[in-house]
């Protein structure tokens, strides 16, 4: 009712695995009619098997049941539209990942972690990334991205980083129906994380 007090809160999806571990989120949930689309990040410093739907992207319809898109994601933090209107999904480095990378959400694909299901994972190919972020230089744990709508820099996309700090500019271009590209640092100076 606009008192600037929350009114209701739903549960949109529930049903997929989480075993208490500090480092099992799920980030998004992001709208296009009519799926919301989400994805779970993977369990830390834990040797037990995680649940084989982490390190996943999953579109959950409007009753809250859920399947899984894509695999092999560490740390998803980055889920949002880009360009073309894609779903653009920024993963953090750690384990199988040298560095943190900008992905386009493809149903089928995997892109490269395999923490949660070695064996089941061993003979998969890995989708490359869009732009892939130097460690330290460029990016250590990039979050959500946003398209920007006016200015010099329109059509580009911006996202912030958690672990490194300020804001990245991305610029992309198709070559051969392939989108590629590079980043640059934005913004510096700011004392917290970005997300």
């Amino acid at each position: 009712d606009r008192d600037g007090i929350i009114d209701e809160y739903k549960t949109i999806c529930d049903s997929y695995g989480f075993s208490g571990n500090y480092h099992e989120y799920s980030f998004g949930p992001i709208y296009k009619h009519p799926h919301f689309y989400a994805t779970l990040s993977t369990p830390r410093r834990t040797r037990k098997p995680s649940h084989l739907d982490r390190g996943s992207a999953i579109q959950i319809d409007t009753n809250g049941n859920f399947k899984i898109l894509a695999r092999g994601f560490r740390t998803p933090n980055g889920i949002g539209f880009g360009i073309d209107s894609l779903i653009y999904i920024n993963d953090n480095q750690g384990e199988w990942l040298p560095a943190s990378k900008m992905l386009i959400l493809k149903e089928g694909a995997f892109y490269g972690y395999r923490g949660v299901d070695f064996m089941g994972t061993i003979d998969y190919e890995t989708e490359p990334a869009v732009i892939l972020m130097p460690h330290y230089e460029a990016g250590n744990s990039p979050s959500q991205m946003l398209i920007m709508q006016d200015g010099p820099y329109k059509g580009q996309m911006i996202h912030g980083d958690v672990t490194h700090g300020g804001i990245k500019r991305v610029y992309l271009e198709k070559i051969d129906s392939v989108y590629q590209g590079c980043i640059f640092n934005f913004t510096q100076g700011l004392e917290g994380g970005v997300n």
